[in-house]
């Protein structure tokens, strides 16, 4: 394959969905254990951003409310803020069990 077959065959699958909730991304997925390490796995170029083309369209539509300066890329301090804000949910450590 090409690279650019395969780079839309990554796009393609984080769109239809394969990739974790936007509250998994910042809070580590189940119960909040290891925060931030979903975010870091889905920062495939590991510049402590989160892009369109690392979480897919899908993805992308929800989580971009955190873009806060509009740079089209989505820090964790930017996703956090999100989730005290009340733009993406709950984070998992306030959920009442």
């Amino acid at each position: 394959m090409t690279r650019k077959t395969l780079r839309m065959t990554l796009v393609t699958a984080l769109a239809l969905g394969i990739a974790a909730p936007a509250t998994a991304l910042a809070c580590g997925g189940k119960g909040g254990k290891d925060k931030g390490a979903h975010f870091e796995r889905k920062d495939t170029n590991k510049d402590g951003f989160l892009t369109e083309a690392e979480v897919g369209a899908e993805r992308w539509q929800r989580i971009k409310v955190a873009d806060a300066n509009k740079d089209n890329k989505v820090s964790k301090d930017e996703m956090m803020a999100a989730f005290k804000e009340g733009k993406l949910g709950k984070r998992h450590e306030q959920r009442k069990s």
